[in-house]
């Protein structure tokens, strides 16, 4: 891959409309704010070979296609034919430190060895990453993550992270709720509103309510840098890899989760147009390969999937391809991929099964299980690894059934 690139004299005066668009009178202004020399600015405008990274970086400050743009001699940069790899995990479900430094030994492991790879291009986390959402466990987390960053090159930049219903302090979210106090008997003792039943009528504090994501929160904000939102409109990120030419979006389906109902799963119909919006407006995000993630499934035998079409419907019309999820309710092959056709467009679903031990509540023959997923310019394959037992070492799974009658295979893939 280039180490440098250069505007083709064809786009030079695309650059200038969309400068001038952006509000940038002179190229100056552009440099101040990225913090960039003019002489640097000066050559990316006149077609000259700059940085590969300030090439990208100007591209997003002015929402342009950097693929759109890049001369001619460097081809092979606009096809993209580099393979990026993506690990995807879930229901990590950390107890302590001691899940984290063994677990990150046998995964990485697994990756060097057995899939040979020694960088990782994104590391998608579709929730559950506590058991039961204490600082102690998020901890154990940042430590496994860590490790995981410093060894495969990962920025955090690269790093998408949505929560689940077990990163939902239900402690925290019973504690919002409080005895309605009507007065005081002729005895002098609390008297607190009932219903027909005699059973006592709690009021909700909205604000303290939203704290039983805090923990989760102040976790998302070490390995990120910044501060998960408690507005549950809010609740999504975009994450525009430019290299790699991705956009994930993460979205937050346990929102409605807490200690009443452990199986309210749902999107938030705010965050998802707030997000949708977002991407409309920036024209960068046209061409990329639209991944979205979120922790409960859509295909289930239980009552905790996402069961509003829209969301996917919604999807789909702004082009997003694929869907990541967790919370995988059987090992069943049907419930780890599975599509939908919507409007002449394909949308394709992978699901990951257990990656952690220490909450491991499913039946006999259910295996702890990760995808990792290897895509280049014109396909996406899904490689996925299992194991029985904590202490095995992870082998492929063969999950994947190309045809009737046919053996299932350890990995699948599609045409973009």
């Amino acid at each position: 891959m280039a180490r440098s690139l250069k505007v083709s004299q064809n786009s030079i005066e695309t650059l200038k409309l969309a400068s001038r668009r952006s509000g940038y009178a002179r190229q100056q202004d552009i440099g101040e704010e990225l913090g960039l020399s003019l002489a640097t600015v000066k050559r990316f405008f006149s077609g000259k070979p700059i940085e590969r990274s300030i090439f990208l970086e100007i591209c997003q400050k002015l929402e342009l296609n950097w693929q759109e743009l890049v001369d001619v001699e460097n081809q092979d940069e606009k096809n993209f034919s580099r393979l990026s790899h993506v690990l995807h995990l879930s229901d990590l479900h950390f107890g302590s430190t001691d899940n984290a430094r063994t677990w990150y030994a046998q995964l990485a492991e697994d990756l060097r060895y057995e899939l040979q790879c020694s960088r990782l291009d994104a590391l998608i986390i579709s929730g559950d990453i506590a058991s039961k959402s204490t600082p102690d466990e998020y901890a154990a987390a940042q430590l496994f993550i860590n490790r995981l960053s410093q060894e495969f090159q990962l920025e955090s930049q690269h790093i998408v992270i949505v929560p689940g219903n077990h990163d939902v302090n239900l402690q925290l979210a019973e504690a919002a709720y409080s005895r309605i106090n009507t007065g005081y008997s002729q005895e002098g003792t609390e008297e607190y509103l009932t219903d027909e039943n005699g059973e006592f009528i709690e009021g909700l504090d909205g604000e303290q309510y939203k704290q039983r994501f805090i923990n989760f929160s102040r976790f998302y904000e070490a390995i990120k840098g910044e501060f998960y939102p408690l507005e549950y409109d809010q609740q999504y990120s975009l994450q525009h890899l430019l290299e790699q030419n991705l956009l994930i979006l993460g979205l937050n389906s346990a929102w409605q989760i807490d200690h009443r109902d452990k199986y309210r799963a749902s999107i938030n119909s705010e965050a998802l147009s707030n997000a949708l919006s977002l991407i409309r407006r920036n024209q960068a995000y046209e061409d990329c390969l639209k991944i979205a993630v979120w922790h409960h499934p859509i295909k289930s035998i239980y009552v905790d999937k996402i069961a509003d079409n829209s969301v996917i419907e919604s999807l789909a019309a702004a082009g997003f391809r694929l869907v990541l999820h967790g919370s995988v309710p059987s090992a069943e092959n049907s419930f780890f991929h599975y599509n939908y056709g919507i409007g002449g467009k394909q949308m394709d679903v992978i699901g990951a099964g257990v990656f952690g031990a220490s909450v491991q509540e499913s039946g006999s023959g259910y295996p702890w299980q990760y995808n990792f997923l290897k895509i280049d310019s014109s396909k996406v394959t899904v490689e996925t690894r299992s194991r029985d037992a904590a202490n095995e070492v992870w082998k492929p799974d063969t999950r994947w059934v190309k045809e009737a009658g046919k053996k299932p295979l350890s990995s699948t893939g599609w045409r973009k």
